[in-house]
């Protein structure tokens, strides 16, 4: 993918050129720069080890203080999808906070694999945390199993120890 001409991405201050970008785990079609904040746009996205968040267009505020990545925000808009493993997230927008590792995303989609087996959830926000697989959903929650569906206030998961809590639930449980 091409991130700019002649392989660097020019704005305000120093210029980052493609390795750079890539480096901070940023790809996208085109891109600018303006003081500390990189705008990604086309196909972006930003990969930290198993975990990706891709949109249409990404923009992230740079703190060179932070590691791994040197950003303090990213703010994803268009076609969002956040990955992490095998549980894919897909959104209208999201925001991702570096300081605390939390992902609030509105207009949520989700699949989810758990040893359980696989699962289906809808909301109007999810707030995780993608190190700690912890997830809270509110708003119009769904959520679709084989054996079953849920609709809820608001569900609380924990992807690591496959728990669920569930505020104010109206259950329909499929019987074979």
């Amino acid at each position: 993918m091409l991130l700019a001409l002649a392989g660097t991405c020019f704005g305000q201050g120093k210029p980052f050129d493609l390795k750079e970008l890539k480096d901070l785990g940023i790809t996208a079609d085109k891109c600018s720069v303006a003081g500390d904040t990189i705008t990604a746009e086309g196909d972006a996205k930003v990969t930290l080890g198993k975990s990706m968040l891709r949109a249409d267009k990404l923009v992230a505020k740079r703190n060179h203080e932070l590691k791994p990545l040197p950003f303090e925000t990213i703010t994803a808009s268009g076609n969002v999808e956040v990955t992490h493993e095998k549980h894919v997230v897909k959104a209208k927008e999201a925001k991702y906070d570096a300081r605390t590792g939390i992902i609030d995303a509105s207009g949520v989609t989700a699949k989810l694999t758990l040893k359980k087996g696989e699962f289906n959830l809808s909301a109007d926000k999810v707030s995780g945390n993608i190190l700690f697989q912890d997830i809270t959903a509110t708003g119009n929650v769904k959520v679709v199993h084989p054996q079953g569906e849920a609709e809820a206030e608001k569900v609380h998961l924990n992807l690591l120890t496959e728990s669920m809590e569930v505020t104010k639930p109206k259950i329909r449980l499929m019987l074979k």
